[in-house]
């Protein structure tokens, strides 16, 4: 299967509430998860991130990934 990869900005409140890398990186991966569910984090470049998605399969939180609220 091929691996499609996006790239978003980083929302600037999610850097700025941020108060160490482990921090700052664990914020990211939980405003994208809520965000994107659908995607899985690649890593971070800059003030950017990259997900990704595996192609042929279907689209959507395909239940292998539990929600909280």
């Amino acid at each position: 299967m091929k691996r499609i990869e996006f790239t978003f900005d980083i929302p600037y409140v999610v850097i700025w509430l941020s108060k160490s890398h482990d921090d700052f990186k664990a914020r990211v991966k939980s405003h994208f998860f809520q965000v994107h569910p659908e995607l899985k984090f690649l890593r971070i470049q800059g003030k950017q991130v990259v997900l990704t998605k595996e192609e042929g399969k279907g689209g959507g939180n395909d239940g292998n990934r539990k929600r909280s609220r």
